[in-house]
């Protein structure tokens, strides 16, 4: 569809570039999700371009895509869906972690949905773990893990900081049970987004 007289089918691209970043062929990826932007595939196709910005640690680029979907987004998932890889590529690819901390902030601040807020605090806690702050990393995800219904990525990312940060200091007692507790909730990533919980890197 990309090299024909075809009408483009923004779904359709969109979906093809979401399995080329599962299968990490991210240059295919980026020009399906371009091609899916133009044909006005809307939001997820914005947010799939981004995010193959972002795995090819183009994370300019990446950021002004981000922002744009967080101007667009419409309600809380697409927010955080926004708020999260943001953070992370400004963290991991741009090196950036005042400015990545600040994002996730102003995420929470905008967020009401409880596992939309538990999705960004995960992320921070991890955040945090390589900033080396185990003790706000500990006292924060507390807190989080103690929320009821928790699901599996925040779960995940939330237990591994937190055992990072019980480790840090020499609390192993403790940390080992939230590494076995962690370990009966694997992760279920999304192809493209990476949210609400998506993965750092």
């Amino acid at each position: 569809m990309l090299d024909s007289d075809l009408t483009p089918d923004p779904a359709l691209l969109t979906t093809a570039a979401g399995a080329a970043i599962a299968l990490l062929d991210l240059p295919l990826a980026e020009r399906l999700a371009r091609a899916a932007v133009a044909a006005g595939g809307g939001y997820l196709a914005r947010l799939t371009l981004a995010d193959s910005l972002s795995w090819m640690s183009r994370g300019e680029a990446a950021d002004a895509e981000y922002v744009r979907l967080a101007e667009i987004a419409s309600d809380d998932q697409e927010r955080v869906r926004a708020a999260f890889p943001r953070a992370a590529n400004l963290f991991y690819a741009l090196r950036r972690p005042t400015q990545a901390i600040a994002v996730l902030e102003a995420g929470l601040a905008a967020v009401t949905d409880k596992v939309g807020q538990q999705a960004l605090i995960g992320l921070r806690c991890t955040f945090q773990v390589h900033l080396g702050r185990p003790r706000d990393v500990i006292r924060e995800a507390e807190i989080a893990l103690a929320t009821p219904g928790l699901p599996a990525q925040p779960l995940v990312m939330t237990s591994y900081s937190y055992v990072a940060g019980l480790t840090v200091l020499g609390q192993a007692d403790t940390a080992l049970p939230a590494a076995a507790i962690a370990r009966t909730r694997p992760p279920m990533f999304p192809s493209t987004a990476r949210c609400p919980a998506s993965a750092s890197r």
